[in-house]
């Protein structure tokens, strides 16, 4: 997903370390977040 490269990117991660703190703490996202 591009977004959770850019807040990877954002807060000076790794996309793949971010992506193991995501499944780790089994973090949601949603396809149609509010407000977009």
């Amino acid at each position: 997903n591009g977004k959770q490269k850019d807040a990877a990117k954002y807060l000076d991660l790794k996309y793949s370390t971010m992506s193991e703190k995501i499944k780790k703490y089994n973090i949601k996202f949603f396809k149609n977040p509010i407000g977009d």
